[in-house]
């Protein structure tokens, strides 16, 4: 039900917070801030901006940028110059005289100032970012600024590459990544033994965007725990791979324990541990690492990760008094509607649901002839008729019930078309769709619970309703 579960920003990686010049950019946050100014930035700039940072230095084309950030709709240039604007305005940059954002006449755009990551420890992502991440490939990379050194047995020579290595890998740039990769390589042949950097080559190998075959990766992590037994990363991203990609609930489980004891301090342990515990319907449990996340990361807000366990125990009082914490203390974004509209929506509030869909839908780049339609249908079929339209339409666009067949398996519950909702769920699960995971305590599938057939579909997931 959650619906900030590992959200996409229109096919593009999310990144984490990153300096450019005197701005702190905040994606998740849609801000930009300096010590003396916060301002916001719509999504669409920012996913603009987040593109360029990506390439910094490289001219990009006007066509490259409408194919990327505009995927699949209809627009002409005017939508691109306007998106521009918009984020030079926000940065103080000038068209004549720039510093961030060049214009190449009849070619495109360039980013000029190289973005800057903090090379220190990072603060832990906020919660949407985290959940995001949690089941991705990518999310692994999150382990990359825990302060885990390789023991002194090695030579000189490998625990230097591998030093390197992960250096360049927290870059998360394609050629910083590969270079990474090389020095891997190179500590390997030093020290074969070394599982640390048998655990970076996996990190590595999945911040590709053409990945090996996961089992491969799961097997060489296996080798990394079985070399360095004691290296809680090595633990910890085999129980994430294991647990959101191979859908093995046991050994996921004996890996995630394994890292808490060999390091019960690490606050994204504990965080994704909670997440694993809350998919099995253990509550409790999960809330307790919750906290134990909180406490050894104050820096995070909990009021979005305490919300997603209330609603996922069918408190949908208390988790809509945790949204309204998240709104007194930011501009809520893109992930926030997305949740509170399934909130709302368990609470009985349609008009509420419907304006916090409406503003994602909006937010996603709905043009607005479509979404005066989805108006007209909520106010004369309500819900159940906006969500059969919906079906019906079988968008491909995330509005806060993930990727089809899913999307469309959920807008199939609300619509009240059974058949069809177990129909669209048989394909996700062959599919191997990540969100299942928690589907045994997701109230959204609450109306399928007493059928036959969506508990054959949780015993293929390997859950137990």
């Amino acid at each position: 039900m959650w619906s900030v579960l590992f959200l996409q920003v229109d096919g593009h990686k999310l990144m984490q917070d990153f300096n450019l010049g005197e701005w702190r950019i905040s994606p998740q946050q849609n801000r930009v801030s300096n010590k003396h100014d916060h301002r916001s930035l719509e999504h669409t700039p920012m996913q603009l901006l987040l593109f360029l940072a990506a390439n910094p230095g490289s001219i990009i084309s006007k066509g490259e940028l409408l194919d990327h950030i505009w995927a699949g709709k209809v627009v002409g240039e005017e939508v691109l110059t306007v998106a521009i604007s918009q984020i030079r305005k926000a940065l103080d940059d000038k068209p004549r005289h720039p510093r961030f954002i060049k214009t190449i006449p009849g070619r495109g755009y360039q980013l000029i100032m190289t973005p800057h990551q903090q090379t220190t420890r990072a603060r832990l992502p906020g919660l949407f970012r985290l959940l995001a991440l949690a089941g991705s490939a990518l999310g692994i990379l999150l382990w990359l600024w825990i302060d885990h050194r390789p023991q002194p047995r090695y030579p000189n020579e490998a625990l230097q590459a591998y030093q390197q290595g992960r250096y360049l890998l927290s870059q998360q740039r394609e050629a910083s990544v590969r270079a990474a990769l090389t020095r891997f390589d190179q500590a390997l042949a030093l020290a074969p033994e070394m599982g640390e950097a048998r655990w970076g080559k996996v990190q590595g190998q999945l911040a590709l965007d053409n990945p090996p075959d996961i089992g491969l990766l799961i097997t060489e992590l296996q080798r990394a725990v079985e070399q360095s037994p004691d290296f809680a990363p090595a633990h910890l991203s085999l129980a994430q791979l294991l647990f959101t990609r191979r859908w093995d609930f046991a050994g996921a489980g004996r890996h995630f324990r394994q890292a808490l004891e060999l390091d019960g301090s690490d606050p994204l342990t504990h965080f994704l541990y909670s997440q694993f515990l809350l998919a099995q319907g253990r509550f409790e449990p999960a809330m307790t690492h919750v906290r134990r996340y909180v406490e050894l990361s104050p820096e995070q807000y909990a009021a979005p990760v305490v919300a997603w366990i209330y609603a996922m125990t069918g408190h949908y009082q208390l988790a809509g008094l945790e949204l309204d914490k998240i709104a007194s203390v930011s501009e809520p974004d893109q992930a926030f509607h997305m949740s509170a509209q399934a909130i709302r929506k368990h609470l009985g509030d349609e008009l509420s649901a419907f304006t916090h869909l409406y503003k994602v839908m909006d937010m996603q780049g709905y043009e607005p002839k479509v979404l005066q339609q989805a108006s007209s249908e909520f106010q004369h079929q309500g819900l159940q008729g906006l969500f059969r339209w919906l079906l019906e339409r079988q968008d491909r666009v995330n509005i806060g019930h993930y990727q089809p067949p899913l999307s469309w398996a959920r807008y199939a519950i609300a619509a009240g078309d059974q058949q069809a909702a177990l129909t669209w769920l048989q394909q996700a699960v062959q599919q191997r769709q990540t969100e299942l995971l928690w589907m045994a305590v997701d109230p959204w599938y609450a109306p399928l619970h007493s059928l036959p057939e969506f508990q054959k579909l949780l015993r293929e997931i390997g859950i137990n309703s």
